[in-house]
């Protein structure tokens, strides 16, 4: 039966190649259907596998490619980058030449432009030769094989030249210390640090050594270059940064709190709630910073309000303070906002100031408290990054809110601090309680992908 589908299929194949509609040399299966000098798929494959390596002079470089009878295939070459994996297929094109097409970018992406390639084009082979052209650019390569040995000294060489950073992020906090960096790769150089507080001491065997002061808070990034000149005269570049603080990247997730165990949190009628946040977009109508919804929630935007617009809204009204409250993307800003029975106020700070007071003397209930995002909505989540968040169970005074440093650290054995979110846990999927009255929050995200260094461009608020 399979033969005769076999047959039905070739007479199809034949028929519509002579009207023009299709070319019959698409699949494997067709090999039967072509002129006798047709370099075939099996053929350049079973030659491919033959050679431990095949070696290739292009774009002035050494180009070794390894191709396994599985479909798998090794590309590598004298640039300092290590060897690429990646699946290869065979496709007929035209009525004589086969491509060999790759999964994934090979060695040949780090070509110069002009050079670079996804696929290569055989048009011809004979014994221990392969002629081919770039798909794209119709540059030739000739193939020639190699020996392990050729390859491995190849290797064994460029070791020396291909440059790596133990790790991208070094979190150290903001007491004085010693740094010490392992990079791999001979014939490196540290770019000194710009900023004063992070030196290049010099390099001991591997590691690259640097010495730093002590701050007035964590939040302090430095990126670090690390240059290398292989033998070529090319200048290949690794950074790293080192950050007093990892962040959380809050956008489209969220962290919950129960603060049910407290029955006074129920009815509570004096607070104030803090946070450092970066916004990074505005892309919904109501964007949730933290708080509880229908009850105190501090949020950015609203149904007929600007998406970057600062609100507050609680039991029985909202504070919308205008145009003063617009908060600006890719920068830290500082929110506080306060209730007090004492006068019946509601407070709005920005950076410090007073920009929004309200006549408004409520009773509220706290604790189904978030971060991040209001009730069970899942189109008001917030875009960026937040640390430094904070509930106390009474209304700080403006001299409290602009005492130094307190944007960025405060005691977290604090009078009347409930709960104090830093945001540095650097892992995992809650946020630790620094009071140690156990308001820890469990976070809605999949992994440590959201925990990111201090982003050294978002500027800080003075």
């Amino acid at each position: 039966m399979k033969n005769i589908g076999k047959v039905l299929i070739s007479i199809l194949c034949v028929t519509a190649a002579g009207c023009g509609m299709v070319n019959p040399y698409e699949k494997w299966e067709d090999e039967g259907l072509h002129a006798e000098d047709r370099l075939l798929p099996s053929l350049l494959k079973e030659t491919l596998c033959s050679e431990e390596w095949w070696k290739a002079t292009y774009d002035g470089m050494d180009l070794y490619f390894n191709f396994e009878e599985e479909g798998m295939a090794v590309s590598s070459s004298s640039l300092n980058e290590a060897p690429i994996n990646t699946a290869y297929h065979l496709n007929w094109v035209g009525d004589y030449a086969v491509e060999i097409l790759f999964d994934k970018d090979t060695h040949m992406s780090f070509m110069s432009e002009g050079y670079k390639e996804r696929a290569i084009v055989v048009t011809s082979m004979d014994a221990g030769r392969i002629v081919a052209k770039g798909k794209q650019n119709g540059q030739e390569i000739i193939l020639n094989p190699a020996d392990e040995d050729e390859y491995e000294a190849m290797e064994a060489h460029k070791m020396n030249y291909i440059l790596s950073v133990e790790n991208e992020l070094y979190t150290i906090g903001q007491n004085a210390g010693e740094l010490r960096v392992k990079i791999t790769g001979g014939n490196w150089s540290v770019v000194e640090p710009a900023q004063d507080w992070l030196t290049y001491d010099g390099r001991d065997g591997d590691y690259a050594v640097f010495s730093y002061t002590s701050a007035p808070h964590r939040f302090r990034v430095q990126e670090v270059s690390v240059n290398q000149v292989d033998p070529d005269g090319k200048t290949l570049t690794r950074t790293f940064v080192v950050s007093g603080t990892s962040v959380l990247d809050f956008t489209q997730t969220y962290a919950k709190a129960d603060l049910s165990k407290n029955e006074a949190l129920k009815e509570i009628n004096e607070l104030t709630y803090e946070a450092l946040i970066c916004p990074t977009a505005f892309p919904n109508t109501i964007n949730t910073v933290m708080g509880v919804e229908g009850k105190f929630l501090i949020r950015l935007g609203d149904s007929g309000y600007p998406a970057d617009q600062l609100q507050v809204a609680y039991t029985g009204g909202k504070c919308a303070p205008g145009e003063l409250a617009a908060i600006p993307k890719n920068q830290w800003t500082h929110l506080a906002v306060t209730m007090n029975p004492a006068d019946g106020s509601i407070r709005v700070y920005i950076n410090g100031e007073n920009v929004f007071t309200d006549s408004n003397n409520v009773t509220v209930d706290i604790t189904d408290f978030k971060i991040g995002r209001s009730g069970n909505y899942t189109t008001r989540y917030f875009s960026g990054y937040m640390a430094e968040i904070r509930v106390w169970t009474r209304a700080l005074t403006a001299e409290e809110i602009n005492a130094e440093n307190h944007f960025f650290s405060i005691d977290p054995k604090a009078e009347d601090l409930l709960a104090y979110w830093r945001c540095d846990d650097g892992s995992g999927k809650s946020l630790s309680d620094a009071t140690g009255n156990g308001y820890d929050c469990t976070g809605d995200w999949a992994d440590d992908s959201r925990w990111k260094p201090m982003p050294s461009s978002f500027s800080l608020p003075e």
